[in-house]
């Protein structure tokens, strides 16, 4: 795999784990969420959990809140938000081609 596959590969987990971590707290900053049932849903192994939560987190899109839960960030909830308002635009963090491969064309 390339530099590029590698790229665009972590940026389609990070964007996969970012929005099940939206729809699973409904859009809610207070709302807990279990990573390792999201990382379990998505088939990421332990290595490419803590890459995307040290990353997301490093971005502000989402705030470890203990050893199993994050919460969606404000900035994650608009990250997300302008992703299916737009999904033929590019995001700040999310490239357009990756946000389609979930919210279709």
């Amino acid at each position: 795999m390339d530099a590029q596959d590698l790229v665009l590969k972590k940026e389609r987990t990070r964007y996969a784990f970012l929005r099940k971590v939206f729809d699973t707290a409904n859009g809610n900053e207070l709302t807990r969420v279990d990573f390792r049932r999201i990382a379990s849903e998505l088939g990421l192994s332990r290595e490419e959990l803590n890459d995307t939560i040290l990353y997301l987190s490093g971005e502000h899109l989402i705030k470890i809140d203990s050893r199993k839960n994050v919460v969606i960030t404000h900035d994650g909830i608009k990250e997300i938000e302008a992703s299916i308002k737009e999904p033929s635009q590019s995001t700040l963090h999310f490239a357009a081609p990756v946000i389609q491969v979930f919210t279709g064309p």
